[in-house]
């Protein structure tokens, strides 16, 4: 019986992790995500980087990009479209994400961060990152 009880225990305290990484199996070697993390719709640094990404859905189209937006007030939004299903509290725990700060995640289709910074990133800097990758050179060929 205490093992049974160690067991649950332990299930519904990694349920963020089978959250998470589920729906990040989805996009391994078919697509580069990005996450922002953001405590609410008006934060400067959310509001910057929306903007940036309105500019250049071209460029993250022929980059096999999506996007994941995690609210602090509970929703998560793929490629804004609302996920009831997901919790932003597991990706706060899955990258070790505080739920008050913003934050950009690059995943690579390796599903690898490849990048992490507290600031809205530039078109430049996010496709010359992208463009530099081996994944990202043979696809150009």
């Amino acid at each position: 019986m205490r093992y049974l009880f160690i067991l649950i225990l332990f299930v519904s305290s990694n349920n963020y992790a089978l959250d998470v990484k589920s729906v990040m199996t989805d996009y391994i070697w078919k697509n580069r995500v990005l996450i922002i993390f953001t405590p609410d719709n008006k934060h400067t640094e959310y509001t910057k980087q929306t903007a940036i990404l309105k500019l250049n859905k071209a460029g993250m189209l022929e980059r096999d990009m999506v996007t994941i937006i995690i609210y602090a007030d509970n929703s998560v939004m793929i490629d804004d479209v609302t996920q009831q299903q997901l919790t932003p509290n597991s990706f706060h725990q899955y990258y070790d994400q505080s739920a008050n700060e913003f934050s950009v995640f690059l995943i690579g289709k390796d599903n690898g961060v490849k990048l992490r910074q507290n600031q809205a990133v530039t078109p430049s800097d996010l496709f010359e990152l992208i463009d530099a990758m081996p994944m990202r050179q043979h696809e150009m060929l």
